[in-house]
């Protein structure tokens, strides 16, 4: 079972993210700050990562980043309602984003895809609002 990690400091984000996810058949381990994400990769490194561009304690491009160069093999997903969402993914070589709000359906699909391409080229899913 692959493992997700959620990285976004809303609870509900976190929470429907998951339960959305449970339902395709993977595992999510939840993060509220990038601290808290660094610490779990120390003892499970998970196969995505999914997460917000705007945490309490790191920038999200600056988390992405390093979780790039310490892990190249895991993709990472922005989540975000930033209008920057397809320059910060540019700029931190994030191969996927997802435009908030989005609806559960696309995130499982994008989700899956980035798992079994791990590492195509860039998948971007934007929503209206």
């Amino acid at each position: 079972m692959a493992l997700v990690q959620c990285i976004d400091d809303e609870f509900g984000i976190r929470h429907v993210v998951r339960l959305a996810l449970e339902r395709i058949g993977l595992s999510v381990a939840e993060a509220s700050s990038a601290q808290i994400a660094l610490t779990q990769f120390e003892t499970t490194v998970p196969d995505l990562v999914l997460m917000d561009l705007r945490l309490p304690d790191m920038p999200g491009v600056q988390l992405a980043q390093h979780i790039r160069e310490q892990y190249p093999s895991v993709p990472v997903i922005f989540m975000s309602a930033s209008t920057e969402l397809s320059q910060a993914a540019e700029k931190a070589d994030v191969r996927a984003y997802i435009e908030k709000p989005f609806k559960l359906a696309q995130l499982q699909c994008l989700i899956q895809e980035t798992i079994a391409a791990h590492g195509s080229s860039a998948i971007g899913v934007e929503t209206t609002p």
